[in-house]
């Protein structure tokens, strides 16, 4: 019996599942693992300046506006629905335990998402938190 129709199957099959595997790991390796903009053992506190005053953030407040800061996407031009009023706050404070503070600033809102700079993140290029107007809602409860 010619056992050579068997082995070229089988060397077939071992390329084949070889080329199938990489192609599926392709993307991965290719995909930089993405740092998260904050790290939350990392930050000290915040607050939000409103009217030349700082008004601190709780540490729920806190914990949420880390979790929105970081699922931030960079824009190259934002719509801004809001362009013509000014916004009820100008920056958010973020204070680091071993880092220096940062300063986001808000440039208004696209689809009520929150649309910001920070000079340490992304080269100062406008950034879009995604939270669908629950991080408007939350800044907005901090000056009451």
């Amino acid at each position: 019996m010619n056992l050579r129709p068997l082995l070229y199957l089988a060397i077939t099959s071992v390329i084949l599942a070889g080329l199938l595997a990489g192609l599926a790991l392709f993307p991965t390796l290719l995909h930089e693992p993405t740092q998260p903009f904050l790290q939350y053992n990392d930050v000290n506190g915040m607050s939000v300046e409103h009217g030349n005053l700082l008004f601190t953030l709780n540490f729920e407040q806190q914990n949420d506006v880390i979790k929105f800061v970081n699922t931030a996407i960079s824009i190259e031009k934002p719509v801004l629905s809001n362009s013509n009023t000014p916004l009820p706050y100008r920056k958010i404070v973020v204070y680091r335990f071993d880092a220096p503070n940062i300063e986001i600033s808000p440039l208004g809102f696209e689809n009520d998402n929150l649309v910001f700079t920070a000079s340490v993140w992304n080269q100062n290029k406008p950034l879009m938190e995604r939270s669908g107007g629950q991080l408007k809602k939350l800044l907005e409860q901090t000056y009451d």
